[in-house]
């Protein structure tokens, strides 16, 4: 087993490899039991220190280390993705919405002026308002809606056959039932005719750079990567957010396989012919980033969450902007302003110790004790993670500091088939966008499980 921090490069390569820390026999989330509820221990100073005080070196975290006899390989280089604040606070949150005049400047910012008419009804001409107004919509079970569904032709070079189309649903304002569920902003673009690109993350690679973005994507989209993001940039400042949601990972998407497909994962036909930036964009609350959703280990369905974790993502291409937001939330009052975080290394030894613990027994279940997985984590990221309220009512939540750490996964079973991205019970045919690894509470340094909520 090896663990050591890279801060510098030049400092890497002074004094080379660290020195060895043995696993501790029991992983300090056992701790949490004798020392109260993690509110508590927000306030105690014997807890740890405060954010501003705490140790956390620069550069990257590296571990290594195996399990099952070699047949659970964990691999960590981690760029350590830290906020730039003195503090780190604990928010109570509740699910919220997209307010009329979000809508209007959204509706503004991606129609551009375009004629716009009601998507619902395609034989009728029924002009939406040029500021995008919703319409009140009682749904069944989920109390009042507003709700807008939007058409326009695209004017531009593409086929005539191209619409643009906008649907937003969200909870009213005052509604008795502001659970948030299907509250969703997209916009998109359809055709009558020919199909539209299927994107897909067959070949999914994550990008930072114009320069990571090959030729064949570069001239097909037609512009670079800083062009994609100043387009989403620019959305969030047009409705009023710029600064409240910030790009998380970015990555280019193509249509592989999607002409010619076999349906078992393997045989994925046709080779792409259109390529597209995925951008995941998350909510900042004073300087500090929230989870990075792109879906993948939460079960929206589960019992325990009371609301789905808000999730923005942009698809860009050659034709223009795609968003869904869906499930923003609304923050509600703070809960603490500066509380104490377990040490730095305490973190450390939890990950090092629970990632053993978990994905051993994940192994053996996956591949009836006989196959293999591969961990790689790419990145550890100091942030905000929406938990259950302990005896809430279901409508609220907190975001808490918390330890996310980043990354992919591989089972290999004794067949040779191979499975990736594990996580509730489910795997891919490919490799997909990183996804949280293992969460840690900053504060009491228990797992959190985003399935269940805490």
């Amino acid at each position: 087993m090896k663990r050591y921090i890279a801060i510098l490069l030049c400092m890497a390569v002074a004094i080379g490899a660290a020195a060895c820390q043995p696993t501790p026999e029991q992983p300090s989330i056992t701790e949490k039991q004798n020392t109260g509820s993690f509110l508590e221990q927000a306030g105690m100073q014997e807890n740890g220190k405060h954010f501003r005080d705490m140790d956390i070196p620069d550069g990257k975290y590296v571990f290594s280390t195996t399990g099952l006899g070699g047949r659970l390989s964990i691999d960590v280089s981690a760029e350590i993705d830290r906020p730039d604040v003195d503090s780190i606070a604990i928010y109570r949150v509740k699910a919220g919405g997209f307010t009329q005049d979000v809508v209007s400047k959204a509706f503004n910012c991606l129609f551009g002026g375009k004629r716009v008419y009601a998507a619902y009804d395609a034989s009728v001409d029924e002009l939406i308002p040029s500021d995008g107004t919703l319409s009140a919509q009682r749904i069944e079970g989920f109390g009042d809606r507003l709700v807008l569904d939007a058409d326009a032709p695209d004017n531009s070079t593409e086929s005539k056959d191209l619409y643009w189309n906008m649907y937003v649903m969200t909870p009213k304002a005052g509604a008795e039932n502001s659970s948030g569920l299907g509250c969703l902003m997209q916009f998109d673009y359809h055709t009558r005719i020919k199909p539209i690109p299927a994107y897909n993350e067959q070949n999914c690679i994550r990008i930072s750079s114009n320069g990571d973005t090959s030729p064949e994507a570069l001239d097909n989209i037609g512009f670079g990567l800083a062009e994609a993001k100043k387009r989403c940039d620019g959305f969030f400042e047009a409705i009023g957010l710029a600064g409240e949601y910030s790009l998380g990972y970015s990555f280019l998407v193509d249509d592989t396989g999607m002409g010619i497909y076999s349906g078992d994962g393997r045989k994925l036909g046709a080779p792409a012919e259109n390529y597209a930036y995925r951008l995941y964009y998350t909510r900042v609350v004073n300087g500090v980033k929230c989870l990075v959703n792109e879906g993948k280990s939460i079960d929206d369905m589960s019992d325990g969450i009371p609301w789905p974790y808000e999730t923005v993502c942009f698809t860009v291409d050659r034709r223009g902007l795609q968003l869904c937001w869906e499930s923003p939330l609304e923050i509600i009052d703070t809960v603490h302003a500066d509380p104490v975080l377990k040490p730095f290394s305490e973190i450390l030894n939890t990950f090092e110790s629970m990632m053993k613990i978990k994905f051993e027994d994940v192994t053996n279940r996956m591949t009836d004790g006989t196959g293999r997985m591969d961990i790689t984590i790419d990145t550890m990221q100091l942030g905000l993670v929406r938990v259950r309220e302990k005896d809430g009512d279901g409508l609220t939540g907190l975001l808490v500091p918390a330890w996310i750490f980043y990354g992919n996964n591989r089972i290999i079973s004794e067949d040779g088939f191979t499975r990736y991205d594990y996580s509730d019970g489910s795997a891919s045919s490919w490799n997909k966008e990183p996804f949280p690894i293992l969460i840690i509470n900053a504060i009491d340094g228990s797992i959190i499980d985003l399935a269940r909520g805490y």
